[in-house]
């Protein structure tokens, strides 16, 4: 959907591959930047990563196989990974202007999650684990440097939700442990500044520990979950609260968030309940 016009297109896959129209198909991990649209279609246990522009209508074919998954896109760089040698999970990379496919992340890593955002991709590496904990790793895209800015809490039977965010030059993110102090770490990558706040919006307590997630970052602000769904202004160091629930129906089902997204001021959000789900939209106002 285009905000401004209001305008909504419906992005048809034409045969990719050889790919029989009546085969079955799930579409997931789909990103918009730019004039590019990433997605992931899954053809039983194959895998097709797909781009389309959205100027020239033209649908392409990036690559496929056997574990692909996790993609992310930014500006025109795409990033997935991949399943290597049966062992190992790597980080590539596909250039959609200079049609040119690179290896970010490789050796023997377990590579996990990652996102990307102009020049720096942030991802955990679960060959690194203390406990139920991984390390998370920042690297540049030309691998010409690395680094690990802390752990993430990542069980390996359990779905957990999102504990980090990356929009340059802005790193934000958390333990995922529960705290009756939780705190949200900063990274700033031109400056290097590293800043920690405790959430104390939270109202959390020993008897009732909370933990920071469900984190999105767009610029100077981050929105994330702790207890309620809020946001903080890192220029201006306040927090605000995000009332994504007063679009709630008021039909007796319950709604919980699904999941949501930030660009600029506008936030995009996913409301379900077990029959549906409902897509909202809204602007961050900003008062003197």
């Amino acid at each position: 959907m285009d905000m401004s016009s209001r305008q909504t297109r419906v992005l048809t896959t034409r045969d990719v591959m050889g790919v029989e129209s009546s085969s079955e198909r799930w579409l997931y991990n789909p990103h918009i930047s730019g004039e590019y649209v990433t997605w992931i279609a899954s053809l039983s246990q194959e895998q097709i990563l797909l781009a389309y522009n959205l100027q020239t209508n033209q649908l392409s074919f990036i690559t496929r196989g056997t574990g692909i998954a996790d993609a992310d896109l930014s500006d025109h760089i795409v990033i997935w990974r991949q399943l290597e040698d049966g062992r190992y999970w790597h980080i590539l990379g596909y250039d959609l202007e200079r049609l040119m496919y690179s290896r970010i992340v490789t050796g023997s890593r377990r590579a996990l999650r990652p996102q990307i955002s102009g020049q720096w991709v942030i991802y955990e590496d679960w060959a690194e684990r203390d406990g139920s904990d991984v390390s998370l790793y920042l690297t540049r895209m030309d691998a010409t440097e690395e680094i690990c800015i802390g752990q993430v809490y990542a069980p390996e039977i359990q779905a957990v939700p999102q504990f980090y965010a990356l929009d340059t030059p802005w790193v934000a993110w958390s333990t995922g442990h529960w705290s009756d102090r939780p705190e949200l770490y900063l990274y700033n990558l031109e400056t290097r500044q590293a800043v920690t706040v405790t959430v104390t919006p939270c109202d959390a307590s020993a008897a009732r520990p909370r933990r920071v997630e469900n984190l999105a970052l767009s610029g100077n602000v981050v929105i994330f979950t702790c207890g309620q769904p809020m946001g903080y202004d890192i220029e201006r160091g306040e927090f605000f609260s995000v009332p994504v629930y007063a679009m709630m129906p008021a039909d007796g089902k319950w709604w919980g968030l699904e999941g949501w997204s930030i660009s600029g001021d506008r936030i995009v959000w996913v409301l379900s309940s077990d029959q549906e789900s409902r897509v909202y939209t809204a602007r961050i106002e900003r008062r003197p």
